[in-house]
């Protein structure tokens, strides 16, 4: 069966920088010695994650992937082949280093920034996390790299699975959204890794991903999980008014 010709874009995809920062936070890199050939691998599956949900990649990933490679490239050489006029010390990664320890800085200054925003749209309606007060204090936002992350290991976990049962089911993006919305008709959220665990093959799995990125763009759900890197959380978005 062949996978629903179905394409969600999303205008607030995070950037290459951003899926670079996600590999070095989520795997504990020294983001002054980044080990280039993991970060490299991953970050080409992340790429590869993308192409299999049909998602609009910009020229950015591709270039960063350019880039990583040449770093690799470079780190693979032997000492004997460097230009002995150049400094030995010099290392490959250091342009890349510094580049990230700057979009670093930048993305904690927005969030500042987005802080203050927050605090000054106080008295609009807006939209917010069907959520309890006991639970926030449980969940951070989660990144769209974060759910990446969780849809790995869901399809990982389907290909290792054995079925004796052959299943000629077939699954839409439509289906999946209304099931979804089903699923918060009751006021509560409920984990990713729930849902994927009633997907039975890889098409169903990626059509509920899709499903799910479709409903975040359209603000009905928000994304939250128990700490960094934690168990995912989908919430319904709903309408309220703030004095």
């Amino acid at each position: 069966m062949e996978k629903e010709n179905y394409q969600v874009k999303l205008d607030n995809f995070e950037g290459p920088m951003d899926l670079l920062l996600h590999l070095i936070k989520r795997e504990e890199m020294d983001i002054y010695d980044i080990p280039i050939a993991k970060v490299t691998r991953q970050y080409l599956e992340y790429i590869e994650l993308l192409e299999i949900l049909d998602l609009s990649i910009a020229s950015e990933f591709m270039l960063m992937a350019a880039i990583l490679i040449q770093v690799k490239s470079k780190m693979l050489l032997p000492i004997e082949s460097v230009n002995l006029e150049e400094e030995i010390s010099d290392d490959p990664r250091s342009a890349l280093v510094q580049s990230v320890m700057e979009y670093k800085k930048f993305k904690e200054l927005a969030v500042e920034l987005g802080k203050n925003r927050e605090h000054q749209e106080e008295v609009f309606t807006r939209l917010v996390p069907e959520i309890s007060l006991e639970e926030e204090n449980q969940f951070v936002e989660a990144t769209l790299f974060d759910l990446l992350s969780a849809f790995k290991d869901a399809i990982k976990n389907v290909e290792e699975q054995t079925f004796h049962e052959i299943t000629v089911e077939e699954f839409t993006v439509v289906d999946k959204v209304r099931e979804i919305k089903n699923r918060l008709s009751s006021g509560e959220g409920f984990y990713f890794s729930e849902i994927m665990l009633t997907c039975r093959t890889k098409i169903e799995v990626i059509v509920t991903f899709i499903a799910i990125l479709e409903l975040i763009k359209q603000q009905e759900i928000q994304i939250r999980q128990h700490g960094i890197f934690g168990d995912i959380k989908v919430f319904r978005l709903v309408l309220q008014g703030v004095i």
